[in-house]
């Protein structure tokens, strides 16, 4: 965990930084001048003290966040586990999310005690299902699940392109509904640069009315 030792960093981080320079200025030197960092300084030299702090607190905040990201991204990190499959790393809180996920999509009750490879095979199958209808094969296609227990608000699943993830509440998934997101990962996947989303919509409805159909 990152700790600050000793009041001489922040001394030493006030004078040889831009806002320790502009502290240690002669107020009549600042006269008349506008400060593009720190805001309004009056006539008399004095400087904004409130917009001081604020900027004095942002900059400590961004150096922390730039030379420590681990220590603030895993400081608020949520403790998952991980079941990867031939496509997917699944990430859940607990063993009932992820046998109602699996449940859900497949129509089986799985207990832990099988063997793992079948809770696996549900997930994969899904996602051949879908390669096979739309007949695209991204390269190397790998995404993440993130399996909430109940359902809040809002969707049921959503995929997200910026993460390479779905996120799915396992109460109320279908395996309609999980083809129909993997299918917006596949397209996107496949694409350089992912199509419109109207595009995307109208090939993730076709896997929609085709994912089961010659079965």
């Amino acid at each position: 965990m990152f700790r600050l030792r000793s009041p001489l960093f922040l001394s030493s981080f006030v004078r040889h930084s831009p806002l320790g320079a502009r502290l240690s200025a002669k107020p009549r030197e600042a006269e008349g001048l506008r400060c593009r960092d720190f805001g309004e300084i009056s006539a008399t030299g004095k400087w904004n003290l409130r917009a001081l702090a604020r900027r004095a607190s942002f900059t400590f905040l961004l150096i922390i966040s730039i030379h420590f990201p681990f220590y603030t991204l895993f400081s608020h990190a949520e403790d998952l586990k991980v079941l990867s499959t031939n496509y997917t790393d699944i990430l859940y809180s607990d063993d009932k999310a992820l046998g109602d996920f699996l449940w859900r999509i497949s129509g089986r009750k799985l207990g832990f005690s099988e063997d793992l490879r079948v809770a696996k095979s549900r997930v994969d199958r899904i996602v051949d299902r879908v390669r096979d209808t739309l007949n695209i094969y991204p390269e190397n296609f790998r995404i993440k699940i993130y399996i909430y227990r109940e359902y809040k608000e809002g969707v049921v699943a959503l995929y997200s392109h910026k993460t390479k993830s779905i996120k799915v509440y396992a109460d109320r998934i279908t395996d309609a509904v999980f083809a129909h997101e993997v299918a917006h990962a596949v397209i996107c996947n496949y694409f350089s640069e992912p199509p419109p989303e109207k595009m995307q919509e109208i090939l993730a409805q076709y896997v929609d009315r085709h994912l089961w159909q010659d079965y």
